[in-house]
C-alpha cells in the first residue's frame, strides 16, 4: 500500500468519500487519542478513530463528525464493523511498513551506526 492508496469509497449525504490513510490523517487521530497499542483493545474507539485518520487529508470532518458518520454507516449496512475495523488497521499498519525506518541509510550514516 502507497502512502494514499484507497482503502474503499462510499456514498454518504449524496456525496462520495474515500478513505485513505495517510501519515497527516495518523497524526491527527494520535493527536486525539489513537494508540497502536489499544487497536485492538478498544475496537470501538479506535475504528472511529482510523475512520477519521483515513478521511483527514481528503475532507474537512472532525473527529465528532467522523464518528457521527461511521455511526450511520454501520447502523445503515453500508460497513461491517469487523470488516471496516481489519481494513483500517491493515491500512495504517502498512502505511508505516513492517517497523523498517523509511529514512534513507547513506554511506556517512551507516558508518556511524556501525562505529
Amino acid at each position: 500500500m502507497t502512502k494514499h492508496e484507497k482503502i474503499t469509497s462510499f456514498e454518504y449525504d449524496g456525496k462520495t468519500y474515500e478513505l485513505n490513510m495517510t501519515r497527516a490523517g495518523v497524526r491527527a487521530a494520535e493527536a486525539q487519542g489513537l494508540l497502536a497499542s489499544e487497536i485492538a483493545d478498544k475496537g470501538q474507539s479506535s475504528a472511529a478513530l482510523l475512520f477519521f485518520a483515513s478521511l483527514y487529508s481528503g475532507y474537512k470532518v472532525n473527529p465528532n463528525k467522523a464518528t457521527a458518520m461511521l455511526d450511520d454507516l454501520l447502523d445503515d449496512g453500508t460497513f461491517d464493523f469487523d470488516t471496516l475495523l481489519t481494513d483500517l488497521s491493515e491500512a495504517y499498519v502498512q502505511l508505516f511498513g513492517s517497523g523498517e525506518s523509511e529514512t534513507k541509510t547513506t554511506p556517512a550514516r551507516k558508518a556511524k551506526v556501525e562505529q
